[in-house]
């Protein structure tokens, strides 16, 4: 069920971002806007999918409590009495709301659909652990988050999956790479804020013994080959006018499907137990399958983590500037995306592990 869940959140973010692009772009003046096109059948069904997709959550809880009240009982006492559940009645509202909106033909119902959806974005952070924790202030912070994140992918995937034809496309992008930039100084900020809500900054290496920590590790591994990417691609892809059209697409395209795997991740981090204190944590839910794995001798308790590099993290390292070297020339001197996406999934997976055995665990 686990991996259901994860799935679940994954395309519910990827849907709350597609729609936010969506509707961003329709803001631009017709005579600036790129040539996009996204069918109002297929825009409803993502609208229809993001209660169903977010009921998870509710599931999730109700599965674990039903059997000592009974499924509807403890149905609505989620519903009713949970954030989570709270959280889901004030997202299928907002989600009919929207879907209503989509039948008007007035020019007002784009800002209140992007209305509609930062509301969606809002009660989003509101059934996050940051809330739980920080109350107004983690959801402030979750909400500007999300946001900066959806804004970027949402954009990505529109002109990458949406986009017919070039007409406008130099324009876009000359606006979107500032917009980008600003995002993900948002993203970084209030994400060292969100990380400190859960775990101390000192603790951050040492919770990589714990799923949770993994987690948001291989959230954070995963950014590197998108920096990479959006880099290159802004000085040496589609930011030119001699490059081929299909090819400037299929790069965007790429670095919209990396950042699933971001969403991915985060869906994956939601499923794990927060650990405010790592060695409680470790004592009560033991340190994961993985951990197992790379210290066989860790059990439910240690005197001390240091990060050092090792012989095995050294050579991973080493694989890892390998994958970044062919990365980069692969964007500036092909044209194949596929490669690019496969380089920059094995950039993440050999930083991922080299971060993970340059740790050292006393018992």
């Amino acid at each position: 069920m686990t991996l259901l869940y994860v799935l679940s959140d994954t395309l519910l973010y990827g849907c709350l971002a597609w729609l936010i692009g969506h509707f961003a772009v329709q803001l631009i003046p017709l005579p600036y806007r790129p040539d996009v096109s996204f069918s109002v059948r297929q825009l409803r069904l993502f609208i229809l999918l993001i209660p169903v997709l977010f009921s998870s959550s509710v599931i999730r809880i109700v599965r674990y409590l039903y059997e000592d009240i009974g499924f509807w009982m403890t149905l609505r006492s989620v519903l009713l009495t949970f954030e989570v559940g709270n959280a889901w009645i004030v997202m299928s509202i907002l989600s009919v709301l929207l879907f209503a909106v989509t039948f008007s033909k007035r020019q007002q119902r784009i800002p209140l659909s992007l209305s509609l959806l930062f509301f969606m974005v809002v009660t989003l952070a509101w059934a996050d652990h940051a809330s739980s924790i920080k109350g107004a202030e983690g959801v402030v912070v979750h909400t500007i988050h999300a946001l900066s994140v959806f804004i970027w992918v949402g954009g990505l995937f529109v002109l990458g999956f949406s986009s017919k034809t070039e007409h406008n496309w130099q324009l876009f992008i000359e606006w979107f790479k500032p917009l980008v930039t600003l995002c993900f100084v948002l993203i970084v900020g209030s994400g060292i804020y969100l990380m400190s809500a859960v775990i101390r900054i000192d603790d951050y290496p040492a919770s990589w013994i714990l799923p949770y920590g993994q987690s948001l590790l291989w959230k954070h591994v995963l950014i590197f080959p998108v920096l990479i990417l959006g880099f290159l691609n802004g000085k040496a892809s589609y930011a030119q006018t001699n490059q081929d059209f299909n090819v400037k697409r299929a790069r965007i395209r790429i670095e919209g499907i990396l950042l699933l795997f971001i969403f991915a991740a985060i869906a994956w981090l939601g499923q794990q137990e927060p650990p405010h204190s790592i060695n409680d944590t470790l004592q009560t839910s033991g340190s994961g399958k993985l951990s197992e794995l790379i210290f066989p001798n860790l059990q439910h308790a240690y005197s001390d983590i240091t990060f050092e590099p090792t012989v095995a993290s050294t050579t991973l390292f080493v694989i890892s500037l390998l994958f970044t070297g062919l990365l980069i020339f692969v964007i500036k001197k092909t044209n194949d995306s596929m490669k690019i996406l496969y380089l920059g999934i094995g950039l993440s997976v050999s930083l991922f592990c080299t971060l993970l055995y340059s740790l050292t665990v006393f018992l």
